[in-house]
């Protein structure tokens, strides 16, 4: 079974942190992860 470690960013780092807290990033990062995901399987 693949696994995956996605790191958006980390909290102890003041942009990250809040970037993180952002609405438009939490969705732009869910995007991406989800299209990744999508784009690895169709290569199954």
């Amino acid at each position: 079974m693949p696994t995956i470690q996605v790191q958006t960013g980390f909290i102890d780092n003041p942009e990250d942190a809040a970037r993180l807290r952002t609405p438009e990033y939490q969705d732009k990062m869910a995007e991406a992860i989800a299209q990744g995901i999508l784009k690895y399987l169709e290569k199954q």
